[in-house]
């Protein structure tokens, strides 16, 4: 394990990926055999309404989810504290202005995915190493329903800004993707760490490598420990994660791979190929409820863009 993690980080030392819902960081470690996990993303928390719209991931950890059948393509190691889960995830997008119905050149398309995402996170407590692999299959398009959602929660929340272009969107394709990550401990004392992670994830959806480093500090338990290791029933600490972006291949802004109907999408020579990413929150644990929101902020993700925020609130409950 120790020679694989450390080729990934070779290969990643110099790019990264900038992704949306992400729960494999040590950073966000539960610390329990079982749990389940809410998150919800929107750009609303940096007051705005724009590019990436609204994230939903729904996740579920427990040993028995290691028999789930696409668990066999994860990567496997029954000599390491080992957590399995999977996860029901939703992502939409729309361009900077929502309220015309015609087609914005230049701008970003609208398009939704809709994902179901086996994962496994080995760690090593000795070592402070953590290994990471995840499996995602869904479809995005107008099977994603992201038309019928963001103009549902528009017409309860904000009637006068109901989104008008989704007639446009990315056509509907598959989403098969796999994903890698690496994470080691570079200083991990009581009170304050700092990681270095980096990664790699190919297929229909995206092609991204990374890599990143991370800072936690506060009071908090070793996340690179699992069950049985957690003892403070209280903890509180902030997190920082800068990212630099590496991207080869985006559906939500280029289509789907085997679906090139789609009425607009972005030109290979449009996108960004390095965008950087910032994510920063504050996570509170108080015995089986584990509370965070965080905020992101990232570089234009395609030439004619601008840079984009959103936050993010998750909610855990361990047992």
């Amino acid at each position: 394990m120790k020679k694989f993690g450390w080729a990934v980080m070779m290969l990643a030392v110099t790019t990264a990926f900038g992704q949306r819902v992400e729960n494999t960081s040590s950073y966000r470690n539960i610390g329990a055999e079982h749990y389940v996990r809410v998150n919800y993303e929107n750009d609303f928390f940096a007051l705005s309404d724009e590019y990436y719209t609204q994230g939903v991931n729904i996740e579920f950890v427990a040993p028995a989810m290691a028999k789930f059948p696409l668990a066999k393509l994860l990567y496997q190691n029954k000599h390491l504290p080992t957590r399995t889960g999977i996860a029901i995830e939703h992502q939409g997008f729309t361009p900077s202005n929502i309220l015309t119905g015609d087609v914005l050149e230049r701008d970003r398309p609208y398009s939704s995915s809709l994902m179901l995402k086996t994962f496994s996170m080995i760690s090593n407590p000795h070592t402070n190493h953590r290994l990471a692999t995840q499996f995602s299959l869904g479809v995005i398009g107008p099977w994603a329903m992201g038309k019928e959602i963001q103009i549902a929660l528009h017409e309860r929340i904000n009637p006068d800004k109901v989104p008008k272009g989704w007639k446009n969107q990315v056509h509907n394709d598959i989403i098969l993707n796999y994903q890698v990550e690496y994470e080691h401990g570079l200083w991990v004392k009581r009170n304050f760490i700092v990681t270095a992670k980096g990664g790699a994830r190919a297929g229909t959806y995206n092609t991204r490598l990374s890599s990143s480093f991370t800072m936690m500090g506060g009071y908090f338990d070793n996340p690179f420990q699992f069950a049985n290791s957690q003892n403070k029933k209280f903890q509180v600490y902030f997190f920082a994660e800068p990212q630099l972006n590496l991207v080869v291949f985006d559906a939500t802004l280029q289509g789907g791979v085997f679906n090139d109907r789609s009425p607009y999408t972005l030109d290979r020579n449009e996108i960004s190929r390095f965008v950087f990413q910032q994510n920063a929150g504050l996570v509170i644990k108080i015995k089986s409820l584990v509370l965070e929101y965080s905020q992101a902020l990232i570089t234009r993700e395609f030439k004619a863009g601008t840079a984009h925020s959103w936050g993010s609130v998750r909610a855990a409950w361990s047992f």
